[in-house]
């Protein structure tokens, strides 16, 4: 909801207990400014996150948005790490830049609840929809700053759930840009995970870091706003088996950085997809949630599809 909403100032970030808390591990999160308000409440029991936004749209004649969701984490997965330790390097330096110790190198700490049962509800335009099904819920954190190290969003990312019960879940990152040439992937320090619901113990996820995923874009639609190339069909090649992901909104992009919302040249892709086997074309057996950062999207090249 960020990059919609019209870009003032958020004040500063109280932490407390939440009213008539029941745990110790509770804890709730609020940051308001002009116009603009967040609250994230966690409690653990019955283990539910309540995210809330209240704001003004950055476009839609600053027509005001109000989000009240809430997140329950499910078996067999509940909460899992994505990589190996639960750790993710983020990226390597283009520039000869070290990666600094006292900065964690880059790490990010990132975890998981693949499937997750949400409900609540979103007004946009005054207009409320309520909303039921199934999430990807995620958490990463880390001491880096993409302005300063525009090398760590150089980078594809998905999640897969599967009709079956099954998840998956890549990132693959990319190198330095050529003058003629998009960004070059670096697969040996991609990474990706695998679960099924029928794994031992159940929900086990199996683990890969190194060459044995790669995403590669099938077709891309050039934005009005931004005029990056976004890709909107991707085959992705796995150790456990090639799907074809095609948007479920052709035309979609986040250019936040871009006017009316904002002045950076700033533009992220986070859609949601279908996942097909065979090909583009072929049947769905499941939907996905991708991600293309925003130095992947600068440099990406036409493909006609």
């Amino acid at each position: 909801m960020i990059w919609a909403h019209e870009p003032t100032a958020v004040g500063s970030l109280q932490g407390t207990r939440p009213p008539d808390s029941t745990s110790p591990d509770d804890f709730q999160y609020n940051a308001k400014g002009q116009n603009v308000e967040f609250t994230t409440t966690y409690r653990a029991e019955p283990d539910t996150w309540r995210f809330q936004f209240t704001g003004v749209a950055a476009n839609n004649n600053k027509s005001p948005i109000v989000m009240d969701m809430e997140n329950t984490a499910q078996s067999p997965y509940g909460y899992m790490p994505v990589g190996l330790g639960g750790f993710e390097n983020q990226n390597i330096p283009w520039n000869g830049q070290n990666l600094d110790p006292a900065t964690m190198y880059a790490l990010s700490y990132y975890y998981t609840a693949p499937i997750s049962k949400s409900k609540g509800t979103v007004t946009i335009g005054g207009k409320t929809r309520h909303l039921t099904g199934t999430i990807w819920f995620e958490h990463q954190w880390g001491n880096f700053n993409s302005v300063q190290q525009p090398w760590t969003t150089a980078y594809t990312w998905g999640a897969l759930t599967f009709n079956n019960g099954t998840v998956f879940t890549w990132r693959q990152w990319y190198g330095a840009p050529y003058r003629s040439a998009p960004l070059q992937p670096i697969l040996e320090i991609g990474r990706n995970s695998y679960g099924t619901p029928n794994g031992t113990p159940d929900g086990a996820l199996t683990f890969h870091v190194g060459n044995n995923a790669e995403w590669k874009a099938l077709k891309t639609w050039k934005s009005p706003v931004s005029g990056r190339n976004i890709a909107t069909q991707v085959q992705l090649t796995s150790t456990f088996g090639t799907w074809y992901l095609t948007n479920v909104f052709d035309y979609y992009e986040m250019p936040w950085g871009y006017p009316p919302y904002g002045n950076n040249p700033y533009s992220f892709v986070e859609a949601a997809m279908w996942i097909h086997t065979g090909s583009v074309d072929g049947p769905i057996v499941g939907h996905a949630f991708e991600e293309q950062a925003n130095q992947f999207t600068l440099y990406q090249g036409v493909v006609p599809g």
